[in-house]
């Protein structure tokens, strides 16, 4: 499994309960959504399987217990690009995670990230000048870089335009990474991710197929995903 959690409760430092019994386990392979309302957990989960938030249960991330471990193993895609391009260059952020690592061949890996991302020959760019489309793309170059097995991708369409949100669908389409998505869009549900779960609350409303549980509208007005 790539995710395996059990019985896991997680409470902000205030003592609120963020994350209440989740159960999951999530395939090899497999894109699945986290759906839910502003404040039903979805990001909170994301930085559990990342290893930066710690909860009470059973977690498992590509079968490791101990998710220091899981270092490169683990892509981590933040809502704001901001929060994840910080040097001079696009190169230079594409390329700190290999560094980091100690990788080999940084160069190419950076070409090839770039280019899987659609942005071949923008090594020299400044992050700060990019349109946020771009900026997207990059934050998702900075993580492909190291080749990880698990991506994790925070609301990736928020805020982009039209055209803007159809280049990063297509992107994510292409990769082959085990996927988990957290967003309340359900466009980006149905596109990329065939596995829906669904959260409210902190715990797990409904676990299915996406076409399934986005047809079921008592269900996402109860979840508040629908208007």
């Amino acid at each position: 499994m790539s995710v395996e959690i059990s019985g896991l409760w997680y409470s902000y430092p205030d003592g609120t309960p963020a994350l209440k019994n989740i159960n999951l386990k999530i395939g090899p392979g497999e894109r699945v959504a986290l759906m839910g309302a502003n404040g039903s957990g979805k990001t909170t989960l994301l930085l559990v399987l990342a290893g930066i938030f710690r909860g009470k249960g059973a977690v498992a991330v590509l079968g490791e217990h101990n998710l220091e471990r899981n270092r490169g193993r683990i892509g981590l895609v933040f809502q704001n690009p901001d929060d994840q391009l910080f040097m001079p260059s696009v190169f230079d952020d594409v390329a700190f995670g290999p560094i980091n690592l100690r990788l080999d061949h940084v160069d190419q890996r950076v070409a090839q990230a770039l280019e899987r991302v659609g942005l071949p020959g923008y090594e020299r760019r400044c992050p700060h000048h990019l349109s946020f489309g771009e900026k997207k793309r990059v934050s998702i170059a900075t993580v492909l870089s190291m080749e990880p097995e698990l991506l994790l991708l925070d609301e990736p369409t928020a805020t982009l335009d039209p055209r803007g949100k159809w280049q990063l669908l297509q992107i994510l389409d292409q990769l082959p990474q085990t996927m988990v998505v957290a967003t309340h869009d359900s466009g980006v549900a149905s596109r990329v991710c065939p596995r829906t779960v669904l959260l409210n609350g902190g715990s797990i409303a409904a676990d299915g197929s996406t076409d399934r549980l986005l047809s079921d509208e008592p269900l996402l007005e109860e979840s508040g995903l629908k208007v």
